[in-house]
């Protein structure tokens, strides 16, 4: 028997490392090639690595809300257009809608000024309907959200504060509720603090106090100035939700004869929403730079 021999892996291992110098030198001995090749790759490689990033955490990486996939966004859709805007008439229409859909909420977000305490300052705000806090499942830490009553138009004026507020400015006393603060001018009752459990980032600007909408349930009214969100019920689809949606909105354009022309009520996923501008942009992005690692 032939005695066991290591030549014939190390002659390939041997011409290897021969190649490996043989680079080095070649390197070594053009400077500029070898920093324009390696400026080349570290460009092509970190614009992919960061639009990549991009791409994880607006298209890929699910919202930071419960049941985030169940949320939908109501809109009127036409062969011409889609409105997401809502006015008080079609919110008081859609949270009608109890067979596919639960927790409608209207809500508009903004800025008030607050003007308690030593420091005035202007603070993220979000007016909604009584439905807001148990649509987005938020973790209230003391006190309680809105009452169908105090979402009722002249309800008594009450408002909920973050976490964060309520550290920072009133050094997390658990007496806060029941305190007056002044929002805007008008003075407003504390009922409740939430938690920073509750990430609404991706929905636009992470609020820090709440005030109810109080919208008249028997509005007539067809402005379009705020938004409206809901939850599909469990077991039921979006295709179901769509579909009975747009059968009610014959019942709604016989109420109001000139309110939707040709349009009907839809749903969209609020991801599909707030993604959708962002999509195309970014899978083009995406294949641009892989062309440029591909050239580098």
């Amino acid at each position: 028997m032939a005695p066991f021999s290591l030549a014939p892996v190390a002659e390939p291992m041997e011409g290897f490392l021969t190649d490996i110098a043989q680079t080095v030198r070649s390197l070594r001995n053009s400077p500029g090639f070898t920093f324009a090749a390696v400026a080349t790759l570290a460009l092509g490689i970190g614009a992919n690595t960061a639009i990549f990033s991009v791409v994880d955490t607006v298209l890929l990486k699910p919202f930071q809300v419960p049941d985030a996939d169940r949320i939908v966004w109501f809109s009127v859709r036409s062969v011409e257009r889609r409105m997401r805007a809502s006015s008080p008439a079609k919110f008081q229409h859609l949270r009608q809608q109890t067979d596919v859909v639960e927790d409608v909420t209207a809500l508009r977000s903004g800025w008030v000024n607050y003007t308690g305490g030593d420091i005035p300052e202007q603070l993220r705000s979000t007016r909604a309907s009584a439905n807001y806090f148990r649509l987005f499942r938020a973790p209230i830490v003391l006190g309680r959200g809105f009452s169908d009553d105090e979402d009722l138009p002249n309800g008594p004026r009450v408002a909920l504060i973050s976490q964060q507020l309520w550290e920072r400015r009133f050094d997390s006393d658990t007496d806060v509720l029941g305190r007056a603060i002044s929002i805007s001018g008008d003075e407003h009752t504390i009922i409740g603090v939430v938690g920073d459990g509750l990430d609404l980032t991706d929905f636009g600007i992470q609020p820090q106090v709440w005030t109810p909408f109080q919208l008249d349930p028997n509005t007539s009214e067809q402005g379009d100035y705020f938004f409206t969100l809901g939850r599909l019920r469990p077991g039921v689809s979006l295709a179901q939700a769509r579909i009975v949606l747009e059968l009610s909105s014959e019942v709604y354009r016989n109420r109001f004869p000139d309110a939707l022309q040709e349009g009907v009520f839809y749903a969209e996923t609020a991801h599909e929403v707030l993604v959708g501008y962002a999509r195309s942009s970014l899978f083009v992005l995406m294949g641009a730079v892989g062309f440029v690692l591909l050239i580098a």
